[in-house]
């Protein structure tokens, strides 16, 4: 490819930004995501740093930030299901997005009172509206990038937004941390949550309005039972011929990821000794990492929907995990900072690990989130995308708690952290073969 195929590529990709059709859904989503990692993250610092619950001894604040973290991704496994059905039905998606980010807008009040007058309570419910509002959202964001996107830009919308993601959890987990631990006074973070998602709601009314002709109605989408969903949206995607397949994949990048990314402090401070301002390079490394990606799975694909370098991708970073570049462990006592990093002689293989790692993961969800879209009926996106949700979250919690029970067995000798790292590589690099065995003949049956 010559630079300036690239350059066209590029463009193209950068263009989308500027349409009307596209950029709304855009800011909305980033909007979203910015806002949850900033009230999550100001939310688990006030607590780690003692400006709420100051009193809680240490057992107390890792049980109360436990709490936050599930609070959070409840939702997902209670009301993904029925959100996904609702996107299926309800005549115009725009409207149902303004109203979810309405709902935004509400719960970063409830937020802000909570700051105000210091109550965990407040702050908890707020976090799980938070967690209720991404659930809702996520099937609707899905179904409707392929209905304002053309099939040729339906891979580039997916590597902005999959970006676009990274980056603000970025910005939010420095932001809210930032904010929660240094902040005596709650005004700037309740500031900046309400604005956040005053802009979010502000961008959703750009929406262009998209009425569906073939949809059920508003009746049939108020008749969903939350209670049931969960099985009738399983059931719709297990119906779907390969469907389930793209969901496990999905469900792997998940459940891998969060793994790294819940286990990354815990191995620069526990087990290197370094501070959490090591913990934020890396973890700044990771999350561009799978920006860069996302964007660079939409350029070497030349926005064709395929699934031909999934299972390479998946094999890169599983072999990434495998590789020996962590420092020996500093000795017992006070956490070292960036300048003992560096001189350690590590610090750029970690970085360069972590940043293939991440950067094959990005490379690989895109086209499987773009596939999803583009080969499931308009009918059963939606569903196709809570069912999703609801295989991730599970996958989630399963392996965040199994992850937990083997980390503290091993924490005595102190490698936990690393014999789960190389746990998750070996595995990874077996569902690695299983694609690569799977999805040449699962393209081809769907693509057709």
């Amino acid at each position: 490819m010559n630079s300036g195929t690239r350059r066209s590529d590029l463009g193209r990709l950068v263009g989308l930004l500027a349409r009307r059709r596209f950029w709304p859904l855009f800011a909305v989503q980033f909007g979203g995501a910015l806002n949850d990692n900033v009230l999550r993250n100001a939310i688990v610092a006030m607590v780690a740093f003692g400006s709420i619950a100051g009193d809680a001894a240490p057992g107390e604040k890792a049980l109360l930030i436990q709490a936050a973290v599930a609070l959070f991704m409840l939702p997902f496994l209670l009301f993904s299901p029925a959100a996904g059905m609702l996107a299926d039905s309800c005549p115009d998606r725009a409207v149902a997005v303004r109203w979810i980010k309405s709902g935004e807008i509400a719960t970063a009040s409830l937020a802000a009172c909570g700051l105000f007058m210091q109550s965990m309570p407040l702050l908890l419910v707020a976090l799980f509206l938070s967690g209720l509002q991404s659930a809702l959202f996520g099937p609707f964001k899905y179904s409707l990038l392929p209905v304002i996107l053309r099939r040729d830009e339906l891979l580039g919308g997916n590597s902005l937004q999959s970006a676009s993601t990274y980056v603000a959890i970025l910005i939010g987990v420095v932001w809210g941390t930032h904010l929660g631990a240094s902040e005596p006074e709650p005004t700037a973070t309740a500031a900046v949550i309400i604005g956040i998602a005053v802009a979010g709601f502000a961008a959703s009314l750009m929406m262009l309005r998209l009425p569906w002709p073939e949809s059920p109605g508003w009746k049939a989408a108020l008749r969903i039972n939350p209670a049931t969903a969960v099985v009738a949206v399983v059931r719709k995607v297990a119906a779907l011929r390969g469907i389930l397949t793209l969901v496990l994949l999905s469900s792997w990048f998940w459940v891998s990821g969060s793994l790294v990314l819940i286990q990354l402090p815990v191995l620069v401070r526990d087990s290197l000794g370094f501070d959490h301002g090591v913990y934020l390079l890396l973890l700044m490394v990771v999350c561009l990492g799978v920006a860069a990606g996302s964007l660079a799975a939409s350029l070497t694909l030349k926005g064709q929907v395929s699934l031909r370098h999934v299972a390479v991708a998946i094999a890169v970073a599983s072999a990434a995990l495998l590789l020996p570049v962590w420092p020996p462990a500093a000795p017992a006592g006070e956490a070292a900072g960036l300048d003992a990093f560096f001189a350690s002689g590590h610090a750029g293989s970690v970085a360069i690990m972590l940043a293939v790692l991440s950067a094959a993961m990005g490379f690989y969800i895109v086209p499987i989130y773009a596939a999803m879209q583009a080969w499931v009926p308009e009918a059963a996106r939606g569903q196709t995308i809570a069912a999703n949700n609801v295989f991730n979250a599970l996958f989630i919690a399963t392996g965040a708690t199994a992850a937990g029970l083997f980390v503290e067995n091993f924490a005595a000798i102190g490698t936990g952290t690393y014999w789960l790292f190389v746990i998750v590589g070996v595995a990874g690099l077996a569902v690695a073969v299983w694609a690569l065995l799977k999805l040449p003949g699962l393209e081809r049956q769907l693509a057709n």
